[in-house]
């Protein structure tokens, strides 16, 4: 992705900025001018205070934070006191900057350990001839869950699992191959445009159980 990003710029000739925030947690890490550093969100914002638990984005400090959630019984639900849990897993690099590594609740748990999609999902967009690339957990009877991975090519090329199982096993750990590489003209979103890894999720059971 740090590829595509400098690629864009290039193209272009925009200078990128990213930031980040939420509702609950206000702004909370953004590149500051041209102090920026791709790869990364940025240091967090004034006042904010940004620790990672569990590999879970926290956000704190108490000067941006919503004080909880008004129900429609009229009572609020308040924040937790450590700040939002942003349901986000990253972490900081040795700078301070934030780096978002995916979701929570998109976690796949393989023999204990935790795998998170989007870094997979990453490592096979950087292949020249995947366009887009989407990765689940499925059920396993050893593992509990194992990783298979959706991909979409590009124009004219035809590239074959096997060949995209070689590029994984070059740039990943054994414990984070996905399992099978599954080939589709397109990959599913949700209504916001975002990609649907519960739709892959079934369309894997559709197709294999």
């Amino acid at each position: 992705l740090d590829d595509q990003w400098r690629k864009f710029e290039e193209l272009y000739g925009i200078t990128l900025a990213q930031s980040c925030g939420s509702s609950e947690g206000g702004n909370t890490a953004a590149h500051r001018g041209a102090a920026r550093k791709i790869g990364t969100i940025g240091p967090a914002q004034k006042y904010q205070h940004i620790s990672i638990v569990d590999g879970e984005i926290i956000v704190g400090g108490g000067k941006q934070q919503a004080l909880g959630y008004l129900l429609s019984d009229g009572t609020i639900e308040l924040l937790p006191a450590d700040g939002h849990h942003t349901g986000d897993l990253g972490h900081l690099d040795g700078d301070g900057h934030l780096i978002i590594t995916g979701r929570v609740k998109e976690l796949i748990i393989r023999g204990g350990v935790n795998i998170a999609p989007l870094e997979i999902d990453a490592m096979l967009a950087g292949h020249p001839d995947v366009a887009e690339a989407g990765t689940v957990g499925v059920p396993d009877a050893v593992y509990g869950e194992e990783v298979v991975s959706y991909v979409t090519l590009r124009p004219g090329a035809a590239t074959g699992e096997d060949d995209l199982l070689a590029y994984c096993r070059d740039r990943l750990p054994a414990f984070k191959m996905p399992k099978r590489i599954f080939f589709r003209d397109a990959l599913p979103r949700n209504p916001r445009g975002k990609l649907d890894r519960p739709a892959l999720a079934a369309d894997w059971k559709r197709t294999n159980q």
